[in-house]
């Protein structure tokens, strides 16, 4: 068994409290609500956009302390070296997780205002799953569905005005 393969094992065993996959793919979750928090407060919903403009006024969200940046870049840099040498098996299993929906996570938090590194290293992780061409494909659908949702919102947007200006 390869030393990425025990890695994964390790990482499964959910007893260790914040080294653990399920530790992990939470913990991007709750960064990406995080952000949007003050917008749903403010506004009743989540931003779902990639790349969100927000109104002039709207609360800006969550700051990212250059602490919370290194720690976030310590764990992406371990889920990419993992799932980059897992057997394929086991990264189709990790990426089509229902429980941890990594790729999904990734995305998100990639749509939020983060640093230049962090997205960097965001992209690094989407990179080693869709380096494996069962799941290219699925990279490519939840990248385009990304881009897709924007354009429609952007179309919308410069057809029937600011949506943020008319439903306030």
């Amino acid at each position: 068994q390869s030393l990425f393969s025990q890695t994964y094992d390790f990482l499964r065993d959910t007893t260790r409290r914040y080294v653990n996959w399920d530790h992990f793919f939470t913990v991007l979750e709750k960064y990406f609500l995080e952000f949007q928090q003050p917008h749903a407060e403010a506004y009743g919903s989540y931003v779902t956009a990639p790349y969100p403009t927000l109104p002039p006024g709207a609360p800006m969200g969550l700051q990212l302390l250059p602490e919370d940046v290194n720690v976030l870049q310590a764990m992406l840099a371990l889920i990419a070296a993992v799932v980059r040498w897992l057997p394929q098996t086991l990264r189709i299993a990790v990426a089509q997780s229902p429980t941890w929906r990594p790729l999904d996570g990734l995305f998100k938090l990639l749509t939020c205002p983060i640093p230049p590194q962090l997205k960097a290293s965001l992209l690094l992780a989407i990179r080693m799953f869709a380096m494996e061409p069962a799941l290219a494909q699925k990279v490519c659908f939840v990248h385009f569905s990304f881009i897709s949702f924007r354009k429609i919102n952007k179309l919308n947007e410069n057809r029937f005005g600011n949506i943020w200006t008319r439903c306030n």
